[in-house]
């Protein structure tokens, strides 16, 4: 049901598995938007706080889903996968 609601009933859709997003800025960084921001830090209060001063953390914001699968299925089949 969670999966089938991604979709909102749009035939062809995709979406993107962002479990691949570190191999894919590994394997494919043209096909991914990354951002650079202040690293979140965990307050006292247990809340999420951004400290502009602080360490900064690469994010990504957007992937090209169809161009990290291309390149994950040409590899494969050079591998012989």
């Amino acid at each position: 049901d969670i999966v089938r609601s991604y979709g909102d009933n749009q035939p062809g859709w995709s979406k993107v598995i962002w479990d691949l997003a570190v191999s894919a800025w590994a394997l494919t960084p043209g096909a991914l938007k990354i951002a650079e921001e202040s690293a979140p830090a965990l307050c006292d209060d247990l809340t999420w706080r951004r400290d502009p001063g602080g360490r900064t953390i690469n994010v990504t914001r957007l992937i090209d889903r169809d161009a990290v699968m291309a390149d994950f299925y040409t590899k494969a089949n050079a591998s012989g996968a």
